[in-house]
């Protein structure tokens, strides 16, 4: 026992600002971080989290409670060494003579490391054990050693060396470390040792860790704090035990309850559609715990609401608290962030409860405003470097400042972003264990399942282990969702959970089409949708899609077969009213079709007909998306005439109704989902019970309606200037799958399955040579990509036999995001002017913004510059030189030290062109950026 005041000397520095003279004793960090990881077991982990690492470590909840406390509070006993004293000279001052004076040889190694090397022997000394089969010792100090995001290989026999705290300090600094060890120890209660200590709920643990060590390192959380003589150890810890929460609660990590609403009052419709009062009143009888909840329907079936109700069920169930929606496209979650941020905001009591929104651009949304961006407490570390109308009510769930820090959104009770974020997770990333810390505690949901690539897939079942095995639900959300897929997604989650291969087989869990089906975790049983209720629904969404598919001369983007065939289709409407998308495969096609149609068509650029593609500066494509949803949106149409010519990004983006979509060949899910823009708000406008006017329809347009532009050649390949935007064999089985429907009706929902099956599952028997070769081609493709999915995840949580294995490969978020499909870069349009300065604007009345003598730019200049940033493939700008870098005062931003300058030498010539090697550049204020 060494009593409240605590070991004899706690003169080494935890923290320290050396050009201000402060120093923060490290032994006042470690009970910091103690006190701070007993508070999130309270108020930030989930019942299921609590649950599941007590079960691992064999031991009761609260005993668990004060071993994370316990380990939380040893991670930085590494920083008790000579090497890490001495790499601040003026601290290192602070030092006491006796420890001073018995530095020995020096071994530089970075303090997480020594914290797994130095904590190991005192741990042994409590009991932990130092067998390699049996002890726990290893497994808590590989916790330590990963708590700056990568984990080390914990091997006990090495640990167990005198070699590995040789050159961290004399006698004295062993000494020392052991006190500290001890009081740690004493104040959170001296737990017991765990039973063991598995590789998974390590992971979950270092998460922990690791968020208590940053929370405790807040500059304004330390340097307030009274660090005289006259305070004690004992009374220091019990003012960190008392202030815990009031921490986790600023930073905007404590749980909340929802005051829960009535689904037509939350969702503002009249009543539930069949499948949404299903899950209402089906789904909880279903439900015992943990599961996955796959919801298959038509686009435009409601499946977001759908979603957020079964939230509410399987979250009360499981035991876990809040939602992370993880979508597609950066567009996408924009959409949803404001739909999930409304539900949180109407059903939170004085908006305690923050929505944090996760992709790689998300502070540019109006989530994150310019003084928002620039608050918040500075985390002082010492890492080692390595790299009231539904608008108001969505931005009282603005997440706080230091959820906006990076890679801390996820840690949101509510979260929206995109998929790959979710993803990095089972990546070999640093922080991983911290981003499954955030998604083990929460509702899962998946929307657009069916639109990720085999290797996005491959991570989405590792990933989907991983919250089986901590008993986290899970929902799928697909319009078309072939039923091997989902069949496949639901046996990983399974897998998680504990079942083998072999308990699995003979099972199935293919969900009939519309509807849902629950799979339990710790049953694997599944149950469907009630026919009776799926009988309801099919008749309350019938439609009869009609669809016709046209051969066109395709060569060219400006091949007139093509565009003489879309004019054909849209001249009911250029001669009377409504509205029609034109949904073209590259960014090229889509600009030449609007050109033709606004030279050709009569109607008014920028109001009737509206241009929208991926490579238009940030702002502008933000505003004429929300031309095109006030125009053709939710919320109704306006009168007149509007024509959409769009790339991919209407297909998940937009939620938008139109009188007839003509489309470019594509994959038959993507058109079905295309299609879903048809007439996609009748049922929503019928029960939110608006006025007629909504649903006015002209007399041309006789019901839903799907033009598809056959551009296969004589052999059944696409035109070459495409790329491999698709597979040939699905175009080409698309065509056939179509053009067999008999009098060109698709029924909505009862056939989709049904063809869906056909194109991406069914084997082709009986065709002619050539497409066979592509089905084989195809099939190669999917099974390399599986592969190196398979290859770059992380080991599932029953796999993982140490916890290096998380960080097999140093991989960085930069390298993931390139795996992950995004090999883009960021081009910024600009424009010198005659004096030579560089200007945003070819008016020349925005120069490049210039961080002054600050040294930084303001976060409203880095908003302003990015805003305008359109996002190109590398490959086109392979050949960029020193002439389209940032200017050198950019360099400190992270933000703006990538992007590639394409630089206007003529600022007043419309049509002069930037060159970057055999490539130029034309950025046109109504087509975007032009590459020719």
């Amino acid at each position: 026992m060494l009593g409240c005041g605590g070991p004899g000397d706690r003169s080494p520095w935890g923290k320290a600002l050396e050009r201000r003279g402060v120093v923060y004793p490290l032994f006042f960090h470690l009970l910091d971080s103690a006190a701070i990881a007993a508070g999130l077991w309270d108020r930030f982990l989930s019942s299921n989290q609590r649950v599941w690492i007590a079960r691992g470590l064999g031991v009761p909840q609260g005993v668990a409670r004060g071993l994370v406390a316990f380990w939380a509070g040893l991670h930085d006993l590494g920083k008790l060494t000579p090497g890490f004293q001495q790499c601040a000279p003026g601290a290192f001052r602070t030092v006491s003579p006796a420890l001073r004076a018995d530095v020995g040889d020096v071994e530089r190694v970075g303090h997480a490391r020594a914290s797994m090397f130095t904590a190991f022997g005192p741990l042994v000394e409590l009991g932990y054990g130092a067998d390699e089969l049996e002890g726990v010792a290893a497994g808590v100090a590989g916790i330590l050693g990963g708590h700056h995001g990568r984990f080390q290989q914990a091997d006990p026999l090495v640990l167990a060396s005198a070699d590995c705290v040789a050159g961290l300090g004399g006698a004295s600094w062993d000494r020392l470390r052991r006190e500290y060890v001890a009081f740690v120890h004493e104040q959170v209660g001296g737990p017991r040792v765990p039973a063991q200590v598995p590789a998974a709920v390590g992971v979950l643990v270092t998460g922990l860790v690791i968020l208590a060590d940053w929370l405790a390192s807040q500059e304004d959380y330390w340097l307030a704090k009274d660090v005289s003589e006259k305070a004690t150890a004992g009374s220091h810890f019990r003012e960190a035990v008392r202030s815990a929460g009031e921490v986790i609660e600023q930073a905007g990590l404590a749980r909340a309850d929802l005051e829960r609403l009535p689904f037509a009052e939350l969702h503002q419709v009249q009543e539930p559609n069949p499948l949404q009062r299903s899950v209402m009143e089906e789904l909880p009888a279903a439900v015992q715990g943990a599961g996955i909840l796959v919801v298959t329907a038509a686009p435009g079936d409601g499946k977001t609401e759908t979603a957020l109700e079964a939230e509410r069920v399987l979250s009360q169930a499981a035991g876990t608290r809040g939602l992370c929606f993880v979508l597609p496209t950066m567009a996408t979650s924009d959409e949803m962030y404001k739909r999930v941020a409304t539900a949180v905001a109407r059903q939170s009591a004085g908006g305690v409860s923050a929505v944090t929104l996760t992709h790689s651009m998300a502070w540019l949304n109006e989530a994150y405003g310019d003084a928002e961006l620039a608050s918040g407490s500075r985390v002082v570390s010492h890492e080692e470097p390595e790299g009231a109308s539904a608008a108001a009510e969505w931005e009282r769930a603005r997440p706080g400042a230091w959820l906006r820090g990076s890679k801390r959104a996820l840690l949101a009770q509510y979260a929206v972003g995109t998929f790959d974020q979710a993803l990095l997770s089972v990546l070999p990333v640093r922080h991983n264990s911290l981003r499954l810390l955030g998604l083990t505690g929460k509702t899962f949901v998946v929307d657009e399942a069916h639109a990720y690539e085999p290797y996005e897939r491959e991570l989405l079942q590792r990933l989907l282990s991983w919250l089986g095995r901590f008993g986290c639900p899970v929902v799928l959300l697909s319009a078309t969702l072939p039923s091997t897929a989902g069949d496949q997604l639901v046996r990983a989650y399974l897998r998680g959970a504990g079942w083998k291969k072999r308990q699995l087989k003979g099972r199935s869990f293919q969900s009939a089409y519309p509807g849902w089906l629950f799979v339990g975790a710790q049953t694997a049983e599944a149950t469907p949708m009630s026919s009776g209720r799926q009988e309801q629904h099919q008749e309350h969404r019938a439609a009869r899609l009609s669809v016709c598919v046209e051969p066109v001369s395709h060569r060219l983007p400006q091949d007139a077969g093509r565009l003489a065939a879309i004019g054909r289709e849209l001249a009911p409407l250029a001669e009377g009213q409504g509205s029609a998308a034109v949904v073209c495969s590259t960014v090229a096609d889509a600009q030449a079709t609007y050109l033709h149609l606004r030279d050709h068509a009569d109607l008014q650029p920028g109001d009737e007909l509206i241009l929208l593609h991926a490579q238009l500066p940030g702002e502008v494509r933000e505003a004429r998306a929300r031309q095109i949803t006030s125009r053709l949106g939710r919320r109704g149409r306006v009168p007149g005439r509007t024509v959409v010519v769009a790339t991919q990004v209407i297909e998940q983006s937009l939620d938008l109704d139109v009188d007839l979509l003509i489309s470019d060949l594509a994959p038959l899910s993507q058109l079905l989902q295309r299609a879903g823009r048809c007439w996609r708000h009748e049922d929503f406008w019928q029960r939110s019970g608006c006025p007629d006017r909504y649903r006015t329809r002209p007399e041309w347009a006789g019901g839903p309606r799907l033009v598809v532009l056959n551009s296969l050649d004589g052999e059944q390949e696409p035109p070459k200037h495409w790329g491999s935007v698709y597979p040939a064999y699905l175009l080409s089985a698309t065509v056939e799958a179509l053009e067999e429907q008999p009098g060109g009706w698709v029924d909505i929902p009862g056939e989709v399955q049904r063809l869906v099956e056909r194109v991406h599952v069914k084997v082709p028997a009986g065709v002619e040579e050539k497409r066979y070769e592509q089905y084989l081609r195809l099939q190669g493709d999917l099974m390399a990509q599986e592969h190196v999915g398979r290859c770059a995840a992380v080991p599932g949580p029953r796999a993982l036999q140490g916890l290096h294995e998380m960080h097999r490969e140093a991989l960085d978020e930069v390298q993931a995001a390139t795996r992950l499909g995004a090999d883009s870069v960021r081009v910024l349009c600009c424009f010198r002017q005659e004096d030579g300065c560089i200007t945003l604007d070819r008016a020349g009345e925005q120069p490049l913004p210039d961080p002054g003598r600050g040294g930084r730019l303001a976060p409203a200049d880095v908003r302003t510059v990015m805003r305008r940033t359109i996002p190109v493939r590398a490959s086109y700008l392979a050949q960029r030189g020193d002439q389209q870098s940032p200017p050198q005062a950019w360099e400190e931003q992270p933000l703006l030290s990538d992007l590639v300058l394409l630089v206007n030498e003529e600022p007043g010539a419309v049509d002069a062109a930037v060159h970057v090697g055999s490539v130029r550049f034309r950025l046109d204020d109504e087509l975007g950026l032009v590459r020719q």
